[in-house]
């Protein structure tokens, strides 16, 4: 029994140093990704420019009607 509670430790060992050496590599990555507000600022500054854009390509579907009657 002392053997095998020796063996189940040393696999507990590696297995918890496997997942610390892992998450040593991945924790900077993930404190790198932006926030629930910082995203739906994103969201909103998208939605605004889309909003122009779709204004501006209105108004150039608008002189383009325009031009191709004239000519």
């Amino acid at each position: 029994m002392y053997r095998l509670n020796t063996l189940t430790r040393f696999a507990t060992g590696i297995v918890n140093m496997t997942t610390v050496f892992y998450l040593v590599k991945v924790l900077p990555e993930a404190f790198k990704q932006k926030t629930n507000l910082e995203l739906e600022i994103g969201i909103g500054r998208r939605k605004v420019a889309e909003k122009k854009l779709s204004e501006t390509y209105k108004g150039l579907q608008a002189f383009g009607y325009v031009a191709s009657h004239e000519l």
